[in-house]
């Protein structure tokens, strides 16, 4: 619980809670945080979000059942989305209800192509996409940049990729490639039109704060300068990507 800047008063929000091996494996905390500032710099909607303390005194309000699932669950910082009121879980059989405008699911898959989301879809088939009468946003981002996932790792396979001239991100498993591979060519012409705006604007070193205030409070970030590389390289050759 935070509180809410404006009105002074308590807000709920939804804490994810991840083992220590998803924390040292995957980088779990930071990748949401890293997920959820990139999104927002593409104008794609995600919650407010925030890193929060279970303290102990919290934790003595629990129910029993609640405390025990906590035992296993990795003590640092937790990352909260604030509580998205009035949205229910996207309906994956339903692409074409007009909730989500063309545009809007051009920019959120290449956005996932960017950051290879590997969960929005995918194996699992989870749409982890929230939508409303009037907007949408999207959540959980904590399996992105696998590539990135190991320090002493410098070996950008993504990277590599690109260069050769070759994309191995899985974008058939994606939620929304279905609807773009019917879409009349007339309309793919300018589907990315918007995100290709904002890739060529985008500022690399905005992860650069998130990043720090991460790792001074013991949680991994992976290989941040692989990430770094990468988005700079692909800003660089954005007609290249957006052509991909």
């Amino acid at each position: 619980m935070e509180p809410h800047p404006e009105e002074n008063t308590i807000a709920p929000y939804v804490v994810k809670v991840f083992t220590p091996k998803q924390i040292l494996q995957q980088n779990a905390v930071a990748k949401e945080v890293f997920g959820s500032v990139l999104a927002k710099a593409f104008d794609l909607p995600v919650p407010d979000f925030a890193l929060i303390d279970f303290g102990n005194d919290f934790i003595e309000t629990l129910l029993p059942e609640n405390k025990a699932i906590l035992q296993n669950k990795d003590k640092r910082l937790k990352f909260g989305s604030k509580l998205a009121e009035g949205f229910s879980v996207f309906d994956t059989t339903n692409l074409s209800s007009g909730k989500i405008k063309s545009y809007d699911i051009g920019s959120v898959f290449a956005f996932d192509n960017l950051v290879w989301n590997l969960d929005r879809g995918g194996p699992r088939n989870k749409p982890n996409l929230l939508v409303s009468d009037y907007d949408y946003l999207l959540i959980d981002h904590e399996l992105i940049f696998p590539f990135a996932d190991d320090p002493n790792n410098d070996h950008n396979v993504a990277l590599n990729n690109f260069r050769q001239v070759q994309w191995k991100y899985p974008y058939e498993n994606h939620l929304f490639h279905p609807y773009l591979k019917k879409m009349r060519g007339t309309n793919k012409q300018d589907v990315f039109e918007t995100f290709h705006d904002y890739l060529r604007n985008l500022n690399v070193n905005l992860l650069d704060e998130p990043h720090d205030f991460l790792q001074e409070n013991g949680h991994p970030t992976g290989n941040p300068v692989l990430i770094k590389n990468y988005l700079t390289e692909i800003k660089h050759n954005s007609t290249s990507f957006i052509q991909f």
